[in-house]
């Protein structure tokens, strides 16, 4: 599965490489020769980015690899030499752009994209729209299909956002704004503090009224994009297109509509092209005087990711380095010091792995704010921990256990309202462990009905086999 998404990004890479070539090419950058170098620059780049590295690694983000992939595969067939001119170009662009909007509905910003380009760095003779007949196709083609499934065309009704209904757009925006420039400009470019737990503050935009920094981190992204329209349209600049890039891909984390999960870590991936391409435009300006040097700058900044990214690799080796590397990343995670526990599974660690679950349950006791940030997930988090805390304890202390196994299932309960009356199989776990401690006092006749409420409410096996183990 590994192997499948390096290819995979690979290819997207290489398709990365020509993409950008042809662009540069169109946009008359200097020679030919060094729109291909310049291309060749960018991709190693874009190749060696650290923040990349969950998104290999993880299985779970190969829609992320595969949407940009098949995106960029489609703006080839609209960049080639003979695009438009058969049928055969048009229609491998509107399927493998079909293909994209398949991985990931995000890469559909893609398009408008393609579009600004045509029209600044196309002239009157050399524009061409029709090779977008296929891509705009597939796109309606899409939202069709998506209306019939959902009935909507951005989220249906009761899907679980970020922010409450009730806060406005403008409020979304300006909450959304720091957190955008510290996590997808900042931490992405210079810290490399990303969290692959995908748990971090910086996914999910901080609550509350709009402050200072909000309001002037909104200011600054619309100044910047007025700026780079401006450059864009006056001197037909490529590192300001490629800023634009990089906005209108990533503007979904804004959250100008409430769309789900539209702030999740993983679309830094798509706009990191554009971001990638602004930046090594940059390093190239940064050397322009250096002559044969020129491009030092952003060799020694690709060596730089390079080595920073084998060091990340190493955090994926096994789960449980990579979940003290996420609770080194964000201490503030709730699900950190659990999730590292959960990993560490064998008999000699036991101690270990209790320590870890008292601290995660002292987190929950301690930290109630953690709640406003992780709702569901604490609930379920700590519920988890509260029940592997009892269990230690059902022979010892079974009064303590009953009390730590009633926090779980609070807690589970206030999960279910959130999540619209629904348990999940984890519920049973708290009531395991209250019907042991329960037998273990002797009152075999409560364990009995501690079971039978947990069976009604989940289809947990332990939770059978131990009724019928004490109906007989």
């Amino acid at each position: 599965l590994h192997l499948t998404n390096v290819l995979l990004y690979a290819l997207c890479v290489l398709a990365a490489f020509f993409c950008l070539r042809l662009l540069l090419e169109r946009s008359r950058w200097k020679t030919a020769a060094s729109a291909g170098i310049f291309a060749f620059s960018l991709a190693a780049l874009f190749a060696v980015l650290p923040s990349h590295t969950e998104t290999v690694s993880n299985i779970k983000h190969r829609e992320e690899v595969l949407a940009l992939l098949f995106g960029l595969l489609s703006w080839l067939c609209v960049l080639g030499p003979r695009a438009g001119q058969r049928l055969w170009s048009v229609t491998l662009a509107g399927v493998a752009f079909f293909l994209a909007i398949c991985s990931k509905e995000s890469v559909v910003l893609l398009l408008p994209c393609m579009l600004l380009f045509e029209w600044v760095f196309g002239t009157e003779r050399s524009r061409r729209w029709w090779p977008f007949a296929g891509v705009a196709l597939s796109v309606l083609v899409y939202a069709y299909l998506r209306l019939s499934a959902l009935g909507a065309l951005l989220s249906p009704t009761g899907t679980r956002t970020f922010f409450d209904a009730s806060v406005s757009l403008l409020d979304r925006v300006l909450l959304s704004s720091n957190t955008f420039l510290e996590y997808y400009v900042g931490d992405q470019l210079i810290t490399q503090r990303l969290n692959p737990a995908f748990s971090s503050p910086f996914v999910i935009p901080h609550v509350g009224d709009p402050g200072l920094a909000e309001i002037l981190s909104f200011l600054a992204l619309l100044l910047s994009a007025a700026l780079a329209l401006f450059l864009l349209f006056r001197k037909r600049s490529f590192p300001a297109f490629a800023w634009l890039v990089f906005l209108v891909t990533a503007v979904l984390t804004l959250q100008p509509v409430a769309i789900g999960t539209g702030g999740a870590f993983r679309l830094v991936f798509t706009a990191s092209l554009g971001l990638t391409c602004c930046v090594g435009a940059w390093l190239l300006w940064i050397g322009r005087r250096a002559g044969a040097w020129r491009h030092l700058p952003i060799v020694l900044v690709i060596a730089a990711y390079a080595g920073v990214t084998i060091v990340r690799m190493s955090n994926w080796e096994d789960d449980e380095r990579l979940f003290r590397y996420a609770a080194s990343v964000e201490r503030g995670d709730p699900m950190a010091t659990q999730a590292v526990a959960g990993t560490i599974q064998e008999p000699e660690r036991a101690p270990e792995r209790l320590a870890m679950f008292e601290e995660s349950l002292r987190r929950f006791q301690n930290a109630p704010l953690a709640l406003d940030l992780y709702p569901e997930r604490a609930l379920d988090e700590y519920s988890v921990a509260a029940t592997e805390v009892g269990y230690s304890r059902v022979d010892s202390d079974p009064s303590s256990a009953i009390r730590l196994a009633d926090i779980g299932i609070d807690l589970f309960e206030r999960r279910a309202e959130l999540n619209q009356g629904r348990f999940d199989s984890n519920i049973g776990g708290p009531y395991y462990v209250k019907a042991l401690a329960q037998r273990r006092l002797g009152n075999v006749a409560a364990a009995i009905v501690t079971l039978e409420t947990g069976i009604a409410l989940t289809p947990h096996r332990g939770l059978r086999v131990l009724l019928a183990e004490l109906q007989r």
